[in-house]
């Protein structure tokens, strides 16, 4: 059983798969207290599924873009989850979730969280199924240019709004996924660390770090010398 941590934004999620698909799934909104909700969640989401730790074979995490402090939490749980259990750890974008997620809707979809300070952190997919795939690297961009990236495609994520007003400024053809599909569902998660692994992915246990794409503020005020 592969179980599925995601606390890379103020959204929080856990799930848990196995040979049949998902077996349980939970979602919340967790605001900052990623480190105070995981614990509580990943046992609620065991005790659904039926299962304890000595069940589980390997843990996917997303692994960022998001919230400094929650791609960290996750990360570090997953990690010291994995090393104590020795399984293996999947590392997962928080793009390609919501990417593979609304691939059920279009072919064409760009995912977009927001970054702050007028910028999204932005990647493109194209395909569905076996054919789904990343076309853009990930990117940290202001809201106007990813309109331009995304236009033609569907926007998923929690900076899909700013992103769609402003391609509609500006002549551009650029549409959110419906509300209910903005919820970024852990089970994507689990099924993309699912295949990762299967396909002879690496066990990043002891590898993995967090995909930021920008510098903390206060790494940026050290460079500033501030």
């Amino acid at each position: 059983m592969l179980l599925a941590l995601d606390t890379a934004t103020q959204q929080a999620g856990c799930a848990v798969y196995g040979e049949s698909g998902v077996v349980a799934e939970l979602a919340w909104q967790a605001g900052r207290n990623h480190s105070r909700d995981l614990e509580s969640g990943v046992q609620e989401i065991l005790r659904l599924a039926r299962l304890t730790f000595r069940d589980l074979s390997s843990v996917a995490v997303a692994s960022g873009p998001g919230s400094f402090s929650g791609v960290r939490v996750g990360i570090a749980y997953a990690k010291g989850l994995c090393l104590a259990r020795d399984i293996p750890l999947a590392g997962i974008s928080t793009l390609d979730i919501l990417g593979y997620q609304a691939s059920a809707l279009s072919a064409s979809v760009t995912a977009v969280l927001s970054a702050g300070r007028g910028d999204v952190y932005a990647a493109r997919y194209e395909g569905r199924g076996e054919s789904w795939h990343r076309l853009s690297d990930y990117a940290l961009l202001p809201v106007h240019a990813a309109a331009e990236m995304a236009s033609g495609s569907l926007l998923i994520g929690d900076g899909a709004r700013d992103v769609a007003d402003a391609a509609s400024g500006e002549g551009l053809d650029a549409r959110e996924a419906p509300a209910l599909w903005q919820w970024r569902r852990p089970g994507f998660l689990a099924k993309l660390g699912q295949s990762y692994l299967d396909t002879g992915g690496a066990d990043l246990r002891e590898t993995l770090e967090p995909l930021y794409l920008r510098r903390s503020a206060a790494e940026e005020s050290r460079a500033a010398g501030g």
